[in-house]
């Protein structure tokens, strides 16, 4: 599972097991934002409303960023294959299943479910992007932005910019990944602070690391990835950080986070001792990068750190694909908090006891100071070799009572498995993705509701 979770330049990324114009309402910051927040969702079914087919599958990426952005009356995302059958930038093991699309889920009430729309396909390099694995951002004018691993002018990936036209959407290469020290293969998507945009990528830079990079972080050429800002006016890039030192993160997975003008973020490898991943801060302008803290592994930490991490009140909210203390096959991961003031880090809920959730890859959402998010395995059900589908759960914040809850068990059928993106609130409902399950096998859309 662990090998299967850092493929990310191979087939993992395409068939990953678990370890008019409608505007779009905009997301500023991160992508992860919670909308309408006014109640909480207590006795819940899970709905698969839609089931990914030959127009695109929605296989998030191993960081789990994948996911919705809009709101119920229209859901936004990417996919990392489908669309064209052909695909100028071949990644399945030298064959192609297309390139992946960007769509529109709109509701059709007449029928009771939603109506998948094509918002752009891609075509793969030199002019094109392929395989997008993380969710994308909209701005205030309804452009939208987003990452693709694969394609553009030297296939290292690509950041786009889809605006609205008169005849739909039209796509613009902002940035093409993998020139020279450059970063290459975000997995990530990017957020926006004062009109600029800033995300991360898996490999590129100027240090290399083949042991470490490229035999367990995913890097092609074993470099150890990048923090980088775009200028979308200008298409203007700078590389701002280089990870792969002794000591600092690698191969980060996840989007970044802005508090109060300093980013956050994390790296999956890397950092002190047991080399297990790391939480950094870094300034916008590229200065003071430094390792708020380094994973240490079972059993007294977590391990791996694929999401992105939430803000809540003065802490820092995120999840590991692996560690925690349960040595179990596939039963692993853990929910962490680290306060700002001090930088204390705290493991809140270590997953994969008996039939708990295990290798969280997602960020967590907080509803009103209650965390919700997924697990990639585990639970109760028999699915992925009986690992499990993955689970639903949610954590209550309460400094006196804290209170964890396996909230819902996918099967492996209709309602999917596999979660890996972050769910998306809104209006009392919850909105996410799975990358199996389904009608077809092929991954579906679910809405958790009351």
């Amino acid at each position: 599972m662990k090998l299967l979770l850092r493929l990310v330049s191979m087939v993992s990324l395409a068939c990953a097991a678990s370890c008019g114009h409608t505007a779009v309402t905009p997301v500023t910051g991160t992508p992860l934002a919670v909308v309408n927040p006014d109640s909480i969702p207590q006795t819940v079914h899970v709905i698969p409303f839609y089931t990914y087919g030959k127009s695109g599958y929605d296989v998030a990426s191993q960081g789990g960023d994948g996911g919705f952005i809009g709101s119920e009356a229209a859901l936004y995302a990417a996919t990392v294959v489908g669309g064209s059958t052909t695909c100028s930038t071949p990644f399945n093991g030298g064959s192609s299943t297309g390139c992946g699309i960007v769509y529109r889920l709109v509701p059709n009430t007449r029928k009771r479910a939603y109506k998948l729309e094509v918002l752009h396909t891609f075509e793969g390099a030199p002019y094109d992007g392929a395989a997008s694995a993380a969710a994308l951002l909209a701005d205030k004018s309804g452009n939208i932005y987003g990452t693709t691993y694969y394609g553009g002018a030297y296939d290292g990936g690509t950041l786009f910019k889809l605006h609205p036209s008169s005849s739909g959407y039209a796509e613009t290469i902002v940035h093409s990944f993998g020139y020279g020290q450059d970063g290459a293969h975000p997995i990530s998507g990017v957020i926006e602070v004062n009109g600029i945009l800033y995300g991360t990528t898996n490999s590129g830079g100027t240090y290399t690391d083949k042991a470490l990079c490229e035999a367990y972080g995913g890097s092609p050429n074993g470099t150890c990835g990048t923090v980088y800002s775009v200028n979308p006016a200008t298409g203007a890039e700078q590389v701002l950080h280089s990870f792969g030192k002794p000591g600092d993160g690698a191969s980060p997975f996840a989007s970044l986070l802005n508090v109060g003008g300093t980013l956050y973020g994390t790296t999956d490898l890397g950092g002190q001792l047991s080399l297990c991943g790391t939480v950094f801060s870094i300034g916008t302008d590229g200065s003071g990068e430094r390792v708020v803290h380094s994973f240490l592994n079972n059993p007294r930490d977590g391990c791996d750190p694929f999401a992105s991490l939430i803000a809540v009140k003065g802490t820092l909210y995120g999840t590991t694909c692996c560690g925690g203390g349960y040595y179990c096959p596939h039963c692993q991961g853990a929910l962490f908090s680290i306060d700002l003031s001090t930088g204390k880090e705290a493991v809140l809920h270590k997953f994969g006891n008996g039939q708990d959730g295990s290798e969280p890859v997602a960020a967590v959402t907080d509803v009103q100071g209650v965390l919700y998010g997924t697990t990639s395995t585990g639970g109760g059900t028999s699915c992925s070799s009986g690992d499990g589908c993955g689970i639903i759960f949610s954590f209550a914040l309460s400094p006196s009572n804290p209170v964890y809850t396996n909230v819902y068990d996918f099967t492996g059928g209709a309602d999917g498995a596999g979660p890996r993106g972050a769910l998306l609130y809104s209006h009392r409902a919850f909105y996410g993705t799975t990358i199996a399950g389904g009608k077809k096998g092929l991954g579906a859309g679910i809405k958790l509701r009351q």
